[in-house]
């Protein structure tokens, strides 16, 4: 979840990997995504500013 306007950052798309295609979205205060563990996926450069999130997991066998 995106814990900062869109306005208040520069680059920080979050792309994600499905299969070979590659979706990329600018994400604002509120967006989340929510997607499986084992899909590739990062987050570009922040090129100003700052760009806050809260991630979290949930599910899978539990740690050891």
């Amino acid at each position: 979840m995106c814990l900062s306007p869109k306005e208040e950052y520069g680059g920080g798309e979050f792309e994600l990997y499905v299969g070979r295609k590659m979706f990329s979205f600018k994400m604002d205060c509120g967006d989340a995504i929510i997607f499986p563990s084992d899909c590739m996926h990062r987050v570009r450069r922040i090129n100003s500013g700052t760009r806050k999130a809260l991630v979290g997991w949930y599910g899978g066998p539990p740690f050891k």
